[in-house]
Formats: C-alpha cells, structure tokens, sequence
C-alpha cells in the first residue's frame, strides 16, 4: 500500500490480500491473537459468540476438540526446535556429539543433547530412561529422543520403566543393528580366555562398537572382545561389556581431533557406523503415528 493512504484504504488492502495462512490478512499465524484483537475493538458489553458447533460434530466429544486444538499450537513449536537428546552417560554424549559436528556439521543446530558432566547427571540405561520419563510427565513440547545402547540392560530398563504409549513428541531408540556385531568374539562366563563368535545385538552393543573398526581392531588384526558379565532372568539373557572400554574411548576421542584438523582423513578412517547412529537421530520421528484426536468425519472428506 501507499504511505500516503488512508485507514479505510489500508484496512481494505489488508483484507483483499488475505491467505489461507493469514485470516483477513491479520499478521500472526497464531489464531488466538487474532480473537484477542477482534476482542480489543468491541465495547465490554458486547457478548461475543465463538460457535464450534461444527467442529463438535466432526470430533464427537469436547476432549478430542482440545486436544486437537493443542496439538495444532504445539505441534509447530516442535518441529521447529532443537531435539533433546538423551545419552546413556558423558562419554556417549561426547562422541555422538563430536562426529555430528564433523560428519553433519549442519545439523548441529537441530539438536540438543544433554551435559552430564555440568548438570552432574548420573549416567547407565536406567537412569537415562528415568530422566526421559520425567521430560515426557511435565509435558515438554521439544521432541525428546533416548539413544539407548542396544544391549541387555538397555532393553531391560525400558521394559521395565516404560509401561504406557509415548506421546508423539517423545521417542526411545536403540543404537542401530551392525552387521560386524553378528559374528563378534567374546569371552566368558564360563570359556575362561578362549574367544566364542557371537551376534552380540541387542546383548552388548555399546557406542564403542560404532567408534569403526579402525579403532576396534588391536595390531594383530583381531577385535577386542565382548566379556559378558550378569544374567538378566526377566530377559533371560547375559549383558555383556566391551573389553578395554577407556582406551578405545580415548582413542576415539584422538580420531575425532585429527579428523578435524585434516578431513582428507575421513575417507581413510571408518565413519561408517557412527554415520549409522547420526541417522537414527536424524529419522527417529519418521514414523510418527497420526495421533488419534476421535476424528473421523473431517478426515474422511
């Protein structure tokens, strides 16, 4: 419109140029500030009449109308802020955090992962599992994911902690199935030091089986081993544990730094797995079920 013209003429302008995404072309995506200012031009004794009686209709109860009507408001606010991540413990967070920025430097602005070390969090599946029920009870419109280790204590903390369907904003997911983890050496309970092949997903997968076979293999070419420790009698199955955790940490940790000072190296260096685990951050709301809010009518048509 022209600076010079009038109110009338400004108000009609607005009003021709409205969009579906802007009702009577009123500036804010948020409906309710719009009703807020319809209501600041009427004198106080005007009753004002919202008729939802259509809407009533297509949900069948006053409860699907509302939460359809939340979901709407904080839905948006979701997608568009960081996801909470969730970790089983600092070094994990330091690692996935670490080869993001590297790997998918772009991303790290979509993510958000928790400080162990400032906030002095207690790390171990349980725990984690703990934190993120309390994060889902109070309502936290982020999305939140717990990356959990694919392994028996794992799976057994969220067996027995998560008792109820997750709300569409909240997500539990298990570090991804390696194909080097099929067919892996580990020792004990009973084989003393002698190594046995086994497919160790979902038993002992730990994030230091993703720091890539570059960091797994000694200097004789062979794997650090899996030593397998308690017995869970409700899974029925043994935990296990790499071997030498600390120092293929750390050796982690040197990778990661040189990668950066030279990235020419990542195409010698194994990021493959770790690239596994990004990615299942990366999709871990793409299955997203619809949320069921009793509609059924306005769906349909």
């Amino acid at each position: 419109p022209q600076a010079d013209c009038s109110p009338d003429e400004l108000l009609m302008w607005y009003v021709r140029t409205e969009s579906f995404d802007t009702p009577y072309a009123f500036p804010s995506y948020d409906p309710r500030l719009f009703l807020r200012t319809v209501c600041e031009v009427l004198a106080s004794d005007i009753p004002i009449v919202y008729d939802l009686s259509d809407l009533i209709d297509d949900f069948g109860d006053a409860e699907g109308l509302a939460n359809y009507s939340e979901e709407n408001l904080d839905g948006g606010y979701a997608t568009t802020r960081k996801i909470i991540v969730l970790t089983e413990g600092g070094t994990d967070q330091r690692a996935i955090k670490g080869a993001l920025s590297l790997l998918r430097p772009g991303l790290m602005d979509y993510f958000s992962f928790l400080d162990f070390d400032t906030m002095a969090v207690p790390g171990g599946a349980g725990n984690v599992v703990n934190t993120f029920k309390a994060l889902v009870s109070v309502g936290i419109t982020n999305r939140v994911v717990a990356l959990l280790d694919n392994d028996t204590a794992a799976h057994s903390a969220v067996q027995s902690a998560i008792t109820s369907s997750l709300p569409s904003n909240a997500r539990i997911i298990f570090l991804p199935r390696l194909v080097l983890a099929e067919n892996y050496p580990t020792l004990g309970p009973s084989t003393g030091t002698t190594t046995v092949l086994m497919d160790i997903n979902g038993f002992a997968c730990s994030l230091e089986l993703f720091f890539g076979e570059d960091i797994l293999r000694r200097s004789s070419g062979d794997l650090v081993p899996i030593q397998w420790k308690g017995y869970d009698a409700k899974l029925k199955q043994y935990q296990g544990e790499i071997t030498q955790k600390g120092e293929l940490q750390s050796l982690f940790l040197k990778k990661l730094e040189q990668a950066r000072e030279d990235q020419n190296l990542l195409d010698s260096q194994d990021w493959a797995p770790m690239k596994m685990v990004i990615q299942s951050l990366i999709t871990a709301f793409h299955d997203s079920p619809p949320i069921d809010y009793g509609l059924e009518t306005m769906e349909s048509e």
